[in-house]
């Protein structure tokens, strides 16, 4: 196997690799949030814990999504954007 093959097939895996991390993220991240969120709250009696934790669970959606535009990049050598390009 060539080395062109073997970055293909790691980007590739990348790519796969951050998708079932979002998909994760999105539907098992914001259920948990809301709930240690929330019940942090209760305890603290305050709202404080459930907008750091729904923050820290945005800022992780981002860095993945941006790990993913980068891993497709780096896979197909193309940029998926091409209408942001002038």
């Amino acid at each position: 196997m060539t080395i062109e093959a073997q970055n293909s097939e790691r980007y590739q895996l990348d790519y796969k690799r951050t998708g079932r991390l979002l998909l994760s993220l999105f539907f098992g991240g914001i259920p948990l949030d809301w709930l240690v969120g929330y019940s942090l709250g209760s305890l603290l009696h305050s709202g404080l814990p459930l907008v750091l934790s729904g923050a820290l669970l945005m800022i992780a959606i981002v860095v993945v999504s941006i790990q993913r535009v980068v891993a497709y990049c780096r896979w197909t050598g193309k940029y998926p954007y091409y209408w942001l390009r002038k």
